[in-house]
């Protein structure tokens, strides 16, 4: 699998969770978290669609995408094990 400098989508990740988690409060976790999961997969796909093309534009905006729905994703997994311990 190789180290994490080769996992473009960790920055994404890192830098959408405050947003996504100021987003949360207001709309709720079920739609943030079905909104990362999207976000996630039609990265996935866009992705997958700039290699099969050659294009590091779409393999770009596709890791982008699904590093930001990884990072909605992952923090809505963590509150709900934090809210579930309380």
């Amino acid at each position: 699998m190789g180290n994490r400098a080769d996992r473009g989508d960790v920055p994404c990740a890192a830098v959408s969770t405050v947003p996504a988690s100021m987003w949360m409060t207001q709309v709720g976790r079920r739609i943030g978290f079905i909104a990362g999961a999207s976000l996630g997969t039609l990265g996935g796909l866009i992705a997958a669609a700039g290699m099969f093309t050659s294009s590091l534009t779409l393999l770009c905006l596709g890791t982008f995408l699904a590093g930001t729905g990884a990072g909605a994703a992952v923090l809505v997994s963590r509150l709900a094990c934090l809210r579930r311990d309380a």
